[in-house]
This record gives C-alpha cells, structure tokens and sequence, in this order.
C-alpha cells in the first residue's frame, strides 16, 4: 500500500534548493577534492561532533558516490549525511511531476521499511585524503539527502565490513591505574585461540591480542574484548570502560586501523575518582589469567556475562529462571565430562538407550496402542538425555566447586537444601507445576533467594576457572562489603521463613 505525501517542492531550476538541485542531479557528482594533511577520525572525534567532509558510497556499488558529512560524536553512535541518494530505498520514493512539482511516496509494507533498514557498508574518503569504513550503517531517506546511524566507524582504511578478517586487536582497557602491575612485553598463550601481550606507549597500556586464525570485526568483540570487561567485572565488582581500540589485518606489516563506536571512542579512559571497594585487588588479574579467560570463553557462549551483570529490574521470576537456566548452561560448558554411567563407554550407552526404546515399543505393541510410530517418537525424546546428569547433581558440584574455596555461599541454607530450593524453584517457574502447595510469599521468598544465591556461587566458580588464587578468593570474599550483605539477607529470609 502506498500513500501520497502533499508536494511541496516546486521543481523549477529557478526556485528549487540548492540541496534538492544536488539531490535530482547526484549523478553528476563534482571530483573528490584534493587532500590536505590526512587529519584522521579520531582526532576530529575529539573535538566532539566535528563534521568531518567527504566522498561517500556504498561497498556494493562503488560507482554510485556522494558527498556527505559525518559526525562522530561521544558516546553516542556517529551518523552520515549524504546529498542525495547513496542507496536506492524501497520504502521512499521521489517522482518530479509534469508540472514540475515533486511527488512522495512512503510504502506501508513494513518488509519495506526493514529491507531499507538493515545495515550496509559504506566506503568513504574524506577531504583530507584520509580513507574510512563505516559498519552496520543504517539508513532512512529525507526529501534531499539520505542519513545513517553507524555503529562502527574504521578510521584509516577500506575494508570488506563484517566479512573482513583481523589477525589481531588491541585495546586500552580503562584507567592505566589498573595495570601499573603489568610490564611491558608481558605475553601468554591463550590456549589455542592466539595470544596476549602487554604493550605500553608512554601513559598508555595496550592490550594486544594476536588470534590464531584471522577473526571478523564481532569476533574481535565477542571472543577478545568483551570477555576481557566481564573478567574484570567477576574479578572487581566494577565495569572498566573500553578505551582507544585498534585492529589490524595482516600480521605486523599492516598498518592499525581504529575503531570508534558509541562504547567506544578515541579519547583514553582517566578516572577522576579510583575506586576503593574492589571485590579483589586490581593486581590479582595478570596476563596469565586473562590468556586463560579469553581461551575458555570461546566455549562459554557470552554466558559468563550474565552472571557478571544479573537481570535485575526485571520480575522476580524473570530474573530466578535466567540464572537457572544460565547455571545449567554453565555446568554442561565447564564440567562436560559430567555423565551418568562413567563406567560404559559411548557406544555402550546408545545401545542400551537402543535397546530400551525397541523393548518399550515392543510394550506398546503388546498392550494394543495402535500408533506405534508415536510411541517410539515418544521413547525417543524421554530417553534422549538418559546419561545427563540431573539439575540437582549439577548444582552439587558446582556449589561443591564453590564452598571448597568460600564455605559461606550456600552456608546461611541449612541441612544441605540449597541444590534442593534451586531446583523445586526452577521447575516451577520453567514447568508451572501445580502441586507447589507453597503459598505465594514462600514462593517469592525462594525465588529471592535464588536470584541472590547464583550469582555468587557461579562467580566463585568462574574466578576458578580464571586461575585466581584461591586462597585470596576466600580472604577478599570474606571482607567483601556485598557479600556480607548477601549473607545477612539470607539470614533474614530464613528466619522469617520459620515462624
């Protein structure tokens, strides 16, 4: 469905804007002016919001060009103006009318809109000769211009966007404050994924991580980066801040190209005010711990974020069954060794599972069921996890994992019934079940308790399995201002719960 925007252009060559001349006539675009000193994004980025001009186009259709200005300014995500048109949109069109007045029409049809929506890449070199790509930009079209909102701005170079692939990133991560503890040259093998090294450039520390097979620009994120941030929060109960962020795509012969995104800007991170009530000491985490971390987080799937940074504001029961969920998750990744019936080898189980599924079916033959396809379909799904553990045993050895190092996490449950509460909570909230015969203040109680359990018995784990010293995990929990809080909630909530 199409609906008639009112015309209120007069296309005459003697009254029409100068923007809209450039619009209609784009395909004329004038030469890309001569370059000056290659001022780069990031030093115009600092000057917050500075229009940086230039030649723009898309990837995919590199003939097609227009000018255009892009600001990139702090904290937000930096947008492009183009004069005219740099790609076709299928939800906005122009049509100049015989009597020269300009016609517009918007499409209802939202598969439109979305279509005109998803990101590209755009190319662009800007007047000071300094070339740029710009990442997942989005667009919506005006009457005379098109305007995209950029997610990633790369600041010296053409690249392929996603589908490029970088042999290392490094980053400046927070205040240099955290690292004085880190010496330059610092190195350490992340497992099979690549490895870690420390740099420092004056005030400056670079973390630089050079990966074992080339990544794209999300990898760099998902696999470097963002496990390095939910580390540090585990580890300090703080959120560190991405500084300076540089990629490069061939092995130390190509040039660093910066990144810029809304998180993420050119300026380093310098705290007026240090922190003073960390969870451990800022010198705990060295090389060898975040090599760690950042091997095993290829295998965590993002998971351990979640208990960095718990739902919270959320409904109660939305929050209690995301960190159970979550838990299960984090055991069958961290213990997958875990099974039922050790003592047979693979092969042993699937035939006895085999087995049990031809006997069972043979039962409802004999017992007359007349759909026996159903039935072994049936047999098939309930015994598909016959050698998983149980969600109890899970819990069990993850809090086993915990209290070996803070006895007091699970300590305010008595007569061992917190695995027990996690798991009658969970199958109520994931199955509904109707013979919970609690009443709704039980109910709540038992979530809250759960929301506030999980996070400190999964972090205990995580920080384990990050190669933290043991010994400082308990003396520095103990001290911990928040955990002392978690342990007299609980307190309090058990003894209301038995009067």
């Amino acid at each position: 469905m199409q609906k008639r925007l009112k015309a209120t252009v007069a296309c005459l060559t003697a009254k029409i804007p100068t923007q809209l001349k450039r619009a209609i006539c784009a395909r004329t675009h004038a030469p890309t002016p001569q370059p000056a000193a290659a001022e780069s994004v990031e030093s115009a980025a600092k000057q917050d919001s500075a229009a940086l001009e230039g030649e723009f186009w898309s990837a995919s259709e590199p003939e097609r060009r227009r000018r255009g200005e892009l600001t990139v300014p702090a904290q937000a995500h930096a947008r492009l103006e183009t004069t005219g048109s740099l790609v076709d949109m299928r939800a906005f069109s122009m049509t100049i009318l015989e009597n020269g007045l300009v016609e517009w029409t918007q499409s209802e049809d939202p598969a439109d809109v979305v279509a005109d929506f998803s990101p590209i890449t755009i190319h662009g070199v800007l007047d000071t000769g300094r070339e740029i790509t710009l990442v997942d930009a989005m667009g919506t079209a005006g009457p005379d211009s098109q305007s995209f909102r950029v997610r990633y701005v790369l600041d010296g170079a053409h690249v392929d966007g996603h589908e490029e692939r970088f042999s290392a990133v490094r980053f400046q991560l927070d205040d240099p404050w955290w690292w004085a503890h880190l010496k330059d040259g610092m190195s350490a093998q992340a497992g099979a994924v690549g490895s870690l090294s420390i740099s420092r450039d004056g005030q400056s520390v670079w973390f630089v991580f050079e990966s074992a097979e080339p990544m794209t620009l999300r990898e760099c994120d998902s696999l470097v980066i963002s496990p390095v941030l939910t580390l540090t929060r585990l580890a300090f109960d703080v959120d560190l801040g991405i500084g300076p962020t540089q990629l490069r795509v061939d092995p130390a012969t190509s040039p660093w190209i910066s990144v810029l995104t809304k998180r993420r800007g050119s300026e380093p991170v310098r705290r007026t005010k240090l922190p003073t009530d960390l969870l451990l000491p800022k010198s705990v985490l060295g090389i060898d711990n975040f090599a760690t971390w950042i091997a095993l987080s290829v295998d965590l799937d993002g998971l351990a974020a979640v208990v960095a940074h718990p739902p919270r504001g959320v409904a109660i029961q939305a929050e209690a069954l995301t960190m159970a969920a979550v838990t299960e998750g984090l055991h069958r990744r961290l213990f997958s060794g875990t099974k039922r019936f050790q003592s047979l080898g693979p092969a042993q189980r699937r035939k006895v599972r085999n087995d049990a599924i031809d006997a069972g079916t043979k039962a409802f033959e004999n017992a007359g069921y007349p759909n026996l396809v159903e039935a072994r379909d049936a047999l098939t799904e309930a015994l598909g996890h016959l050698s998983d553990v149980s969600y109890l045993s899970r819990l069990r050895e993850l809090e086993k994992d915990a209290t070996e190092v803070v006895p007091q996490v699970t300590a305010g449950f008595p007569n061992d019934s917190w695995g027990p509460l996690v798991v009658k909570t969970r199958n109520l909230l994931a199955h509904q079940l109707s013979n919970d015969k609690r009443v709704m203040l039980e109910k709540i109680d038992a979530m809250t308790l759960v929301t506030w359990s999980l996070p400190w018995v999964l972090r205990i784990v995580l920080l384990r399995q990050a190669r933290v010293e043991p010994k400082i995990i308990r003396e520095c929990f103990a001290e911990f201002s928040a955990f002392q809080y978690y342990q007299a909630n609980v307190a309090a909530v058990q003894a209301d719960s038995q009067r």
